[in-house]
């Protein structure tokens, strides 16, 4: 019974590790510092890390996990793991101006 609580909770702990489980937008030839990657889900993510050079994988499988305060995009198909940073998407980058746009007029009008 212990085993198997144990085992429940190990299993539990890794699923809240993966973050996104979608297919790459379009191609991917590999992995070098600075490539922006973009999922299905909407989400987009940027290598932070150079894992060099591979043929052509067209909307392959991917994966992101999350390790303490890292995240890890695994493709399928290609052998390394890429550590990622999550970037915002547009909309995200549209909601934080109209949200500071609402607190600059809260502000205005607790002045008056």
């Amino acid at each position: 019974m212990l085993n198997e609580t144990f085992r429940y909770s190990y299993l539990k702990q890794q699923n809240k590790m993966v973050i996104s489980d979608s297919y790459i937008y379009g191609t991917f030839e590999g992995s070098f510092m600075g490539n922006v990657y973009e999922l299905y889900d909407g989400s987009r993510w940027r290598s932070l890390e150079g894992a060099g050079r591979f043929g052509t994988l067209l909307n392959p499988k991917a994966v992101v996990k999350q390790r303490g305060k890292r995240y890890f995009l695994r493709v399928k198909g290609f052998s390394k793991t890429i550590e990622v940073e999550r970037l915002n998407t547009e909309l995200e980058e549209k909601l934080q101006l109209v949200f500071a746009a609402v607190r600059h007029l809260q502000m205005i009008q607790t002045e008056l």
